[in-house]
């Protein structure tokens, strides 16, 4: 561009201050010099968010445009951050200016050597390596009064992409915002399909000379609050999606050919998989076979700079290389399954907002993650190679879910449902506790516990990286801090059965002061459930719900723990059933016919659906409120010397009252199980 001066820094050809585009509009603004305390967060006062998007050039445009009056010293810290990220293998990126406006002064301090370019890999943790850069400026001399005004534009986006433009633009933030603008500028003969949600403003729009010029805005919208527990997939903002794309057809027939593998197949790679057609004689095998073959060949390093972003390096240099993402991993799995001869193909989902996708226009920038579809016996299997090594038979391989799909195939319309997801057992509890014939006896507490399904994948790969002892330890370490002085009675052990994807750990101690001393020589023990009383977080209440409660993955969890007392307490044990949609929790207490002293401890909680009407918020927070109540049992008595008295009671874990009379004590636990207290 005329004009454009260089900034200093890596790949300056990329980032430069260059005089504001002829397309771009600049108009007026609200400025109050003090304005309503309800626009006021974090010291300063969102005056403007304009945005600008121009595709009647040659490359896609995008201008922003910010302003916002500094209150306090704390906004000035923030307000005097400018910083603009962008890739400097497709973008070019232009500051226009970043001005301070005091009075009727206006300073800007947008020169070239005021600017710094550096890499900055916000997903480096993750193994993530995008490649962008920031253009970074700290605004020197700002001051509360100030009002901060600062423009740009990027020009370019991913090639792979072919031009196609896809946005989303929201209106309102977690912030309020004294005004919000958006503009769309394009041919009469480019269509741009967009829907507006939670009350977005309407376009206005203007033609002219084959130029079509649309613009939203939004003024004074207050805060957006978020909800407790929302499903991630809602949007709670009032939004505009834009999209180019006119199906999920075109979208699936952009990226299909990238996954295309017909040549470059190493014969190292070749010897592998010809022993895995060997080995695995049936479709379902072949299909476990080859998703922990591809698990345990790649590391997890994401390569995602431009092209690499959206497409897969080419097979022979995964493979090479040892390493790749998931677009990696479900490139090499589709290749290698379909030499042996299965129906497989990539398919792209959304981690988080995938729930909602169907509601979506078609869009290429959808998605954010890949893994791979394989139809086996005509039953669909979702699976993703990226996961850490999965055991299992394949009908009990734990497999992703992100709601929709969209398969990478010849001939795909459409999205694909990746549900119904039924309720998997993840954790079964046996526990035991058996009590000395006094106080000062010792007890000892035995768990068998089952995980299943994901719960005993993340078990497997945290012994696989801390080692059996450490886990050992950790476990062990946990329970004394309730139980002080507590000691294993031998090794912890481990019992795994791969083909089922079950992993059991199995436990034995011994406490040596279990009973807690209360004052007027009472005693007391408490179960320690580590399980189900913290599955599901609890629920603010701020006034009536909009929004459904997000339940998680549909899945079962059991516990019995059978208690061998040391005298026949007063107790004839509960039976509660609390019932939400979606969610069941159960929890009984029952004293045996022939021993009197042993009683068993049962515990349920089934999540069959992974939302909840938000009408019935209450009934979640009751269900949850059980949970936290009943997921132990308190056993009180009274001692004289060191010997139990008869009188005692039990009762459900945090009920208020230790009662030390028995018709009392039974009397009262009923009738708080029976109203749910």
């Amino acid at each position: 561009m005329s004009g454009a001066i260089p900034i200093t820094g890596p790949q300056t050809d990329r980032a430069r201050i260059a005089p504001v585009p002829d397309w771009v509009v600049h108009e007026p603004y609200d400025s109050p010099a003090m304005p309503e305390e309800i626009f006021v967060s974090g010291g300063r006062c969102m005056l403007l968010d304009d945005t600008q998007v121009d595709l009647v050039g040659p490359e896609r445009s995008w201008h922003g445009r910010y302003v916002e009056r500094v209150m306090t010293n704390s906004g000035a810290e923030r307000a005097a951050q400018f910083s603009v990220p962008f890739d400097p293998i497709c973008e070019t990126v232009e500051i226009h200016f970043v001005r301070v406006h005091r009075g009727a002064q206006v300073i800007d301090h947008a020169r070239p050597e005021a600017f710094e370019v550096f890499r900055r890999e916000r997903s480096l943790e993750r193994l993530v390596f995008d490649g962008r850069l920031t253009v970074h400026l700290v605004i020197p001399d700002v001051r509360p009064g100030d009002v901060v005004e600062t423009s740009y534009t990027i020009i370019g986006g991913n090639p792979i992409l072919r031009g196609k433009h896809a946005a989303w633009i929201a209106f309102e933030w977690g912030q309020a915002m004294m005004e919000t603008r958006h503009r769309l500028r394009t041919r009469a003969d480019r269509p741009i399909h967009f829907r507006g949600v939670n009350g977005a403003p309407a376009p206005e729009v203007f033609e002219k000379d084959g130029i079509i010029d649309r613009r939203w805005r939004a003024v004074r919208r207050p805060a957006v609050e978020t909800e407790d527990l929302a499903p991630p997939w809602e949007i709670s903002r009032a939004e505009v999606q834009f999209s180019e794309f006119e199906s999920w057809g075109e979208v699936a027939d952009l990226f299909t050919p990238l996954y295309e593998t017909d040549t470059g197949f190493p014969a190292d790679l070749q010897e592998a998989v010809d022993f895995i057609a060997q080995d695995a004689t049936t479709p379902a095998a072949r299909a476990a076979e080859v998703l922990r073959f591809v698990q345990r060949s790649l590391r997890y390093l994401s390569l995602s700079m431009a092209e690499g972003g959206l497409q897969p390096r080419p097979l022979e240099t995964a493979w090479t290389s040892r390493y790749g993402d998931c677009k990696d991993a479900a490139r090499l799995y589709t290749a290698i399954a379909r030499r042996v001869g299965l129906d497989a193909c990539p398919a792209l989902v959304n981690t988080r907002q995938g729930e909602g996708l169907n509601a979506w226009l078609p869009t290429a920038s959808a998605f954010d993650h890949c893994i791979v579809r394989v139809i086996v016996d005509g039953k669909t299997h979702w699976l993703d190679p990226t996961r850490r090594n999965q055991e299992g038979a394949l009908e009990h391989i734990y497999k992703a879910y992100y709601g929709w799909a969209l398969p990478l195939a010849p001939g795909v319309e459409a999205l694909e449902t990746m549900g119904p997801v039924p309720p998997e057992q993840a954790v079964d509890v046996k526990e035991r506790v058996a009590f000395g014939p006094k106080p000062s006896s010792p007890a000892t507490y035995e768990w068998r516990t089952t995980y299943s399904s994901w719960r005993a994948d993340d078990l497997r790969e945290r012994i696989a990286n801390e080692g059996l002892s450490a886990v050992a330890k950790t476990y062990l370490r946990q329970l004394q801090d309730v139980w002080p002085g507590l000691s294993a009675l031998e090794p912890m052990r481990f019992e795994d059965d791969p083909a089922q994807n079950r992993l059991t750990t199995i436990e034995k101690y011994e406490i040596p002061a279990p009973w807690k001393r209360l004052e007027g020589g009472r005693v007391e023990f408490a179960t320690k459930d580590y399980f189900i009383s913290a599955d599901l977080a609890d629920l603010s209440a701020n006034g009536p719900r909009k929004r459904d409660v997000h339940l998680g993955r549909p899945r079962e969890a059991t516990r019995t723990v059978e208690l061998e007392l040391p005298v026949n307490w007063p107790s004839d044990g509960w039976n509660i059933a609390v019932e939400a949609p979606g969610a069941l929790f159960e929890t009984a207490l029952i004293r045996d016919r022939k021993k009197k002293r042993l009683f068993t401890l049962t515990q349920r909680l089934r999540i069959e659906r992974d939302t909840m009407p938000a009408a019935d918020a209450h009934r979640y927070a009751e269900l949850v409120s059980a949970m936290r109540k009943g997921s132990d049992v308190v056993i009180a008595s009274a001692t004289s010397g060191d010997a139990f008295v008869k009188a005692g009671g039990m009762s459900r874990w945090l009920d208020p009252l230790r009662l030390g009379v028995i018709v009392i004590a039974i009397l009262a636990a009923l009738a708080r199980f029976i109203s749910g207290s």
